[in-house]
């Protein structure tokens, strides 16, 4: 099966696509990509917050390596997973039963739908 050209006004729309979709890209570089660099860069040296002027001394992986070496980061990590699940749990049930009852309000009742929604 042959396929068949893209005339000029698809083309158009892809463009038209590419010029909506650049600010989007622009700004997740600016504000996750960048970040997510400099904090990998970041991660190499030592360094302290009240240092910020002084050079910095690169160690490699030396800082992961204290990292997965340190007792304390398996507590962390357990607690942050399990607030995270508690809360998740929570607030899907709780999400869910505001739901079913948004759906049982009677019909003369609707604008609460609106007024609930609206913020």
């Amino acid at each position: 099966m042959k396929r068949e050209k893209a005339g000029p006004l698809v083309a158009a729309d892809r463009r038209l696509g590419y010029i909506f979709l650049f600010p989007a890209l622009v700004f997740l570089l600016v504000f996750v990509g960048i970040p997510i660099f400099y904090t990998l860069y970041m991660s190499l040296y030592e360094w302290t917050l009240f240092d910020l002027g002084r050079s910095r001394v690169f160690v490699g992986v030396d800082n992961f390596i204290r990292l997965i070496n340190d007792s304390v980061v398996f507590d962390v990590l357990r607690n942050t997973f399990s607030l995270v699940v508690v809360c998740l749990v929570i607030e899907m049930i709780l999400g869910f039963l505001i739901a079913l009852c948004l759906w049982n309000i009677k019909r003369r009742l609707r604008a609460v739908h609106g007024l609930y929604y609206y913020p």
